[in-house]
C-alpha cells in the first residue's frame, strides 16, 4: 500500500488507457480491499521495450531493452506474415537497443542464436572519441557504456590496475599485479570523471605521451576494465500459459500480438455493448418524442406509469426508467435533432465494432494502425550501434 502513486511518463499511457474498458480481469488485491488487474492492457511489447532482470526460486531473467521502432515493425511484419523467415525478422530486430548506447561487437550469427533459444551473450563495448588538443597532445574520451557499467565502476578497475592492494593472506604484491600495473602505467597517465548534465558519461584517459598509439591505449584499456564487457540474454517470462518459460524472441512477439488480439476483441464487445445500450435508450426518447401529449398524461394519470409506458410504446424497462426521469427541457425540438445526430454517429460505430469482432482481416488492420500511431508519437532513433568485430578496435 506504500505504493500506491506514482508519477507516470507519457509512454506509461500504452500501458494504462484501456484498463477501464473491459480489457483485462480484474482480482482481489491482497487485503480484499479492492480490486487490482491481472495483466496490464499493454499496447506494445513492453517486456521488450523495458527489458527486465531478476531472479526467484530456480529460476532468473535477463531481458535486454529494445528500440521501440525495431520491435513495432517487426510485430507488424508477424501480424502481416505470421511466417516470416528468421532472416527477414532479425533485419528489422537486428539487437538489442540499451539505454546508455555502446555498441555491440558479437557476429549477426550470435544474436541470431541468442534470440533463437532464449539464451546466449553478447559483447558490448563503449563508444568514445579521440579529441585532438594543443601543441599535438590528445585525449580519449568515452561518451557511452556498456549495459550495467557506470563511470565510477571504470574509475575503480583503474585505481585497482594502477595502485593496486596487497591480496589477502600475501605479504606483497603477485607478479600478476606488478606486471598489469606496469603495463597500464605505460600508456596511462591520468583519468577523469567529466559527466555532467550535459554531458550524462565523459570519462577523459590522458596518454603517458602524445606519442603513445592511440590503438595500444584503447586495447589496454578494453582488455583490462568493463569498457568492454558481456551481457547475458535469458528470454525467461511469463506467457500467455501463465507459466515461466524460456521463450525466442519470435515466440515472444507472437504471444503478444495474440494477447493484443484478445485485447482488442475484449474492448470492442465493451464498447459495442456502451453503443448498444445507448442506442436502446435513445431509441426510446424518440418515440416518447413522437408521442410527448400521450406520454405526459399517462404520467399524470397512471398510478404506475412505468409499466403504463411499457405497455402502450412497447418499451422495455431500462427505457421506461430512463424516460420517467429525463427532464422536458431535454425533449424539445433542438434535443430531438441532437438525438438524430447522436443516433447516427451511434450506429456508424456499431458498424465499424461489429466487422472488428466479425473479421479477422479487419482486426489485424486496426491492430496495425494502431500499433504504428503509437510508434510515431514514442519511437526514437536506436542508440546501441550493431557493428561485429572487423577491425581491432572499432572508434
Amino acid at each position: 500500500m506504500r505504493y500506491t502513486e506514482a508519477r507516470l511518463s507519457k509512454i506509461a499511457n500504452l500501458l494504462m488507457d484501456e484498463i477501464d474498458e473491459g480489457t483485462v480481469e480484474f482480482v482481489l488485491n491482497y487485503d480484499g480491499s479492492t480490486q487490482e488487474p491481472v495483466v496490464l492492457p499493454a499496447r506494445l511489447p513492453f517486456a521488450l521495450l523495458n527489458g527486465a532482470s531478476g531472479i526467484a526460486v530456480g529460476l532468473a531473467t535477463e531481458i535486454p531493452s529494445h528500440n521501440l521502432r525495431e520491435v513495432a515493425e517487426a510485430c507488424v511484419a508477424l501480424v502481416k506474415n505470421p511466417k516470416l523467415s528468421d532472416e527477414d525478422l532479425l533485419a528489422l530486430l537486428p539487437g538489442p537497443d540499451y539505454p546508455g548506447g555502446g555498441q555491440i561487437i558479437s557476429s549477426a550469427n550470435d544474436i541470431a542464436e541468442a534470440y533463437r533459444t532464449g539464451r546466449g551473450s553478447l559483447k558490448v563495448r563503449a563508444r568514445w572519441k579521440i579529441e585532438e588538443l594543443a601543441r599535438g597532445q590528445w585525449q580519449l574520451v568515452v561518451t557511452e557504456l556498456p549495459p550495467g557499467v557506470s563511470t565510477q565502476r571504470v574509475l575503480e578497475e583503474i585505481e585497482e590496475l594502477t595502485n593496486p592492494k596487497v591480496k589477502a593472506g600475501k605479504k606483497a604484491l603477485s607478479a600478476e599485479q606488478v606486471q598489469m600495473k606496469q603495463t597500464v602505467l605505460a600508456v596511462l597517465d591520468t583519468v577523469r570523471d567529466e559527466s555532467s548534465k550535459d554531458a550524462p558519461v565523459r570519462l577523459v584517459f590522458e596518454p603517458k605521451t602524445s606519442r603513445i598509439d592511440q590503438a595500444e591505449l584503447t586495447t589496454s584499456l578494453l582488455a583490462h576494465t568493463s569498457l568492454e564487457t558481456s551481457a547475458p540474454i535469458n528470454l525467461t517470462m511469463v506467457g500467455l500459459d501463465g507459466k515461466p518459460v524460456q521463450k525466442s524472441l519470435r515466440l515472444m512477439l507472437t504471444e503478444w500480438i495474440e494477447f493484443r488480439q484478445r485485447t482488442i476483441e475484449r474492448r470492442s464487445r465493451h464498447r459495442l455493448g456502451k453503443v448498444m445500450d445507448r442506442i436502446h435508450i435513445l431509441e426510446g426518447r424518440q418515440l416518447v418524442l413522437l408521442n410527448i401529449d400521450e406520454v405526459i398524461a399517462i404520467i399524470r394519470a397512471a398510478e404506475e406509469p412505468k409499466q403504463a409506458l411499457m405497455a402502450r410504446f412497447t418499451l422495455s424497462e431500462r427505457q421506461a426508467e430512463d424516460i420517467l426521469e429525463i427532464r422536458l427541457r431535454q425533449l424539445a425540438r433542438l434535443e430531438a435533432i441532437k438525438i438524430e445526430q447522436e443516433l447516427k454517429e451511434l450506429r456508424s460505430e456499431q458498424g465499424k465494432l461489429e466487422e472488428i469482432l466479425g473479421s479477422p482481416a479487419a482486426l489485424r488492420r486496426l491492430m496495425i494502425k494502431e500499433i504504428e500511431g503509437d510508434t510515431k508519437q514514442f519511437g526514437d532513433a536506436r542508440r546501441t550501434l550493431i557493428r561485429p568485430r572487423r577491425r581491432p578496435w572499432p572508434k
